[in-house]
C-alpha cells in the first residue's frame, strides 16, 4: 500500500503537464479557432451588432465579441472602442475567461491580481469592470462575449445570463460565417 502512494506521489507533479495536460489542450483549441479566423474585417457587420446589445445591456461603454488566437485577442465585433480590430493576448481578461466554462467576473480590475497588470486596466482605457462569457464551439472555448466598463462594480446576475444567451447567439453567427467563408 505505501508502494502505491510513493508511486501516486511520484505521478502527482506529472499531472497536467505537457503532452497530456494544458499545453495539448490549447493546441487543440487553436486548432478549432483556426477553422473560425477569417481573412479579413468583414465579420464587423455580423458581430458589432451583439457588442452593442452587449454593452447596453450592461449600461457599459465597452463591449467586445473575440477570438483569442495564439499571439493575439482578435476583435470580431466592436463596441465603443478606438478603431483597432486587435489585443495583444495578455492574461487577466479575454485570456483568462476562456480557460472556464463559466461567467468570468472582474468587479474592480484594478485591485483584482488577475488584472491589475492588464493593458487595458492600466492604459488610457482605465478599465475597472469586466465580464465574460465564452464562446464554446466545437468542444472548445474559442472566444468570448465581454463588457468592459471604467467604472468598478458588481454584476448583476440575471444580466450575466442574458450575456449567456448573446454569446449563444455569436456562437451561431461564428459558425453560419465560417461555413460561408
Amino acid at each position: 500500500m505505501s508502494n502505491a502512494l510513493s508511486v501516486g506521489a511520484f505521478l502527482q507533479p506529472l499531472s497536467g503537464a505537457y503532452p497530456f495536460g494544458f499545453r495539448s489542450s490549447e493546441g487543440r483549441r487553436l486548432a478549432v479557432v483556426e477553422r473560425y479566423v477569417g481573412g479579413d474585417d468583414t465579420s464587423a457587420q455580423a458581430f458589432d451588432p451583439i457588442a452593442k446589445l452587449a454593452a447596453h445591456l450592461f449600461d457599459a461603454p465597452i463591449a467586445f465579441c473575440t477570438l483569442v488566437e495564439r499571439n493575439r485577442i482578435r476583435l470580431l465585433g466592436v463596441y465603443g472602442f478606438d478603431s483597432t480590430r486587435e489585443l495583444p493576448h495578455e492574461p487577466g481578461f479575454c485570456a483568462n475567461a476562456i480557460e472556464r466554462q463559466l461567467p468570468y467576473v472582474i468587479e474592480q480590475a484594478d485591485v483584482d491580481p488577475r488584472s491589475r497588470q492588464h493593458s487595458l486596466v492600466n492604459g488610457h482605457e482605465n478599465v475597472r469592470f469586466y465580464v465574460a462569457v465564452p464562446l464554446h464551439v466545437d468542444g472548445q472555448n474559442v472566444g468570448t462575449l465581454c463588457v468592459l466598463d471604467r467604472v468598478a462594480r458588481r454584476a448583476d446576475v440575471e444580466v450575466v445570463e442574458m450575456l449567456e444567451v448573446l454569446a449563444e447567439l455569436a456562437v451561431d453567427r461564428l459558425k453560419r460565417y465560417a461555413a460561408a467563408a
